[in-house]
């Protein structure tokens, strides 16, 4: 049976090239123990998001069958969970551009990780509160099956679910666009930014460059994100007001958690609401797209190539191949190839023969004086050859010279 969904295979495809490209990442953070602490915890979630895409829309690609319950479980809460933590990422990365733009000192490094814990603690403590709220008051259903799209929250219509929703993903981001951002970053650094330059290059904490960078993500999820959740929640209003007008606070314990079991629905059913269906297919998209951005600001560094090379050899070595080989041959060539050697001097240039040739007939020569005094040695025949090889060896070594 075919995909129900015109486009399939393209959005898990892209869901998982963006988690690859954002394992990557934290995997380099990792290793090189260098990270800002809110891209960190940023592509952590967006990474668990396009996961979960990936398989929500490979197992329902053309079916709405209940199925996988645990699994369903867990990606419900997991999904709700990250709705809370990317906004707050966002909020982080605010909150520190805003300190550098104050000339404030970011932490040294012997306080990220008490400021990382700090941070997971508090998004830690703010899931578990709405989660609670999620789970066992507005939750009208253990979880619910949209075909093509997988599996989702069931939440019950009132005032009570709405406002839940608007304190995970709007008002967060609406706060770090009032306090920390645009406007009051971008005014400091536009009229003190010969200070704030002088600033970045005496503080190793962060560069201009990556100051930029973290201009431009925040900016981005900020602006990309904000509309999409709030016109989700303007949807969510209008679909929970289509009936009467009303918007009950609150249906009731009994009412809410009467039917418990998991529904499927189909894609027919799904294409009845097309600002519906429009709103979960922006927010399938918006996932691997805010992980292509970031990976395009934080993952093609020259830092962060050459820490990808590093691994690559590193595996490839693994499998008997080393990728450097012809590097360190063209550069062993190179070094030879400009190796230069000095002239030789002209005092050092005598043939080794000549000499020894020349020191051999100065002792014949002294031989022979010595046995004319002495009457000893007889070098008659010696003396003559001598005397006429001596000249012609000292011409050979004035022509060499």
């Amino acid at each position: 049976m075919g995909a129900t969904d015109p486009t399939y295979p393209f959005l898990p495809i892209m869901c998982i090239l963006a988690s690859v490209l954002l394992l990557s990442m934290l995997l380099n953070g990792l290793v090189r123990q260098h990270w800002n602490i809110g891209v960190a915890f940023l592509c952590f979630w967006l990474l668990v998001d396009n996961i979960m895409y990936a398989v929500n829309t490979v197992a329902w690609s053309d079916n709405f069958t209940v199925k996988f319950y645990i699994y369903c479980d867990i990606m419900t809460h997991l999904r709700f969970m990250s709705s809370v933590a990317e906004p707050m990422a966002t909020f982080l990365i605010a909150r520190r551009l805003f300190s550098i733009a104050s000339l404030r000192t970011v932490e040294p490094d012997s306080k990220k990780a008490v400021c990382l814990l700090a941070n997971c603690n508090l998004s830690l403590s703010t899931y578990n509160v709405l989660t609670l709220c999620t789970d066992y008051v507005v939750q009208a259903e253990r979880f619910q099956v949209l075909e093509v799209f997988g599996c989702s929250n069931a939440l019950s219509d009132g005032a009570l679910t709405f406002s839940i929703l608007f304190l995970s993903s709007v008002l967060i981001p609406l706060i770090s666009v009032t306090i920390y951002y645009p406007a009051r970053i971008v005014w400091v650094f536009y009229f003190h930014g010969r200070d704030v330059n002088r600033f970045l290059r005496s503080n190793d904490s962060v560069s201009r460059l990556n100051y930029f960078r973290l201009l431009a993500l925040s900016s981005i999820d900020v602006l990309f994100t904000l509309p999409i959740y709030t016109t989700d929640a303007i949807l969510t209003l209008s679909w929970i007001t289509r009936e009467d007008g009303r918007l009950p606070f609150y249906l009731g314990w009994v009412a809410t958690h009467m039917d418990w079991e998991p529904t499927g629905f189909s894609y027919d059913d799904l294409q009845v609401t097309p600002t519906n269906l429009a709103r979960l297919y922006v927010t399938e998209w918006s996932s691997p797209v805010l992980a292509f951005i970031t990976f395009g600001l934080f993952g093609l560094t020259a830092e962060a190539r050459a820490s990808y090379y590093r691994c690559f050899c590193a595996i490839a070595r693994r499998f008997g191949w080393d990728p450097t080989w012809r590097r360190r041959a063209r550069n062993a060539r190179s070094t030879l190839g400009s190796m230069q050697f000095g002239v030789q001097s002209p005092g050092i240039s005598l043939n080794a023969g000549v000499g020894y040739a020349l020191l051999v007939l100065d002792i014949l020569h002294d031989l022979s004086s010595n046995s004319h005094s002495t009457g000893q040695i007889s070098v008659s025949s010696i003396v003559p050859a001598a005397r006429w090889l001596r000249p012609r060896l000292l011409l050979r070594v004035r022509v060499r010279m």
